[in-house]
């Protein structure tokens, strides 16, 4: 089930079982209860389709960033995507189970202006996935949901990734 949908779900139920406490202990009253899943049921249904769209979004933008890490040189230095791709290999950069890029190595990250590069790659992520959001009419976090599960799950061999616990996992 959709972890955004969890608690307004959780939030329903409290409120049906507090109304039926309240029916049920009522005097003279005969207790009705009535619940329907309809609209949980649709709401998944479109939560579906804009998952896939947003995928496609995704995936494309991922592609683009790995395409432009392969163009290392600019101005006699390494592009912010080379530089990224270089530290995550490294081990001192790895992505983060929300979408964002996080300090794996947090002395080696405050280094050589690591923690700018840092700022800049997640600025730029989160205006995207905010320019996402706005276009798919969906939450910001639902799309960093979705970045961060595809960014962890195609991580390199020897790249690192958070999880939901705050533990870091080499691939």
């Amino acid at each position: 089930m959709n972890p955004t949908v969890l608690p307004h779900v959780s939030r329903a139920l409290t409120y049906l079982l507090c109304l039926f406490a309240t029916v049920a202990f009522a005097p003279g009253c005969t207790p009705t209860l009535n619940v329907s899943a309809d609209p949980l049921v649709i709401h998944i249904k479109i939560d579906q389709q804009v998952r896939m769209q947003l995928d496609d979004d995704l995936k494309e933008l991922i592609q683009k960033e790995d395409t432009a890490a392969k163009l290392t040189q600019r101005d006699g230095g390494l592009t912010q995507a080379a530089r990224t791709a270089q530290l995550k290999s490294s081990g001192v950069l790895g992505e983060r189970f929300d979408g964002y890029l996080g300090r794996v190595n947090h002395i080696a990250a405050t280094a050589d202006g690591t923690v700018e590069l840092l700022r800049e790659v997640n600025d730029e992520r989160r205006q995207t996935y905010y320019e996402l959001a706005q276009r798919r009419k969906t939450a910001v976090g639902a799309i960093e949901a979705i970045a961060g599960a595809k960014r962890t799950g195609e991580a390199a061999p020897g790249e690192f990734v958070l999880d939901h616990r705050g533990s870091w996992h080499q691939r």
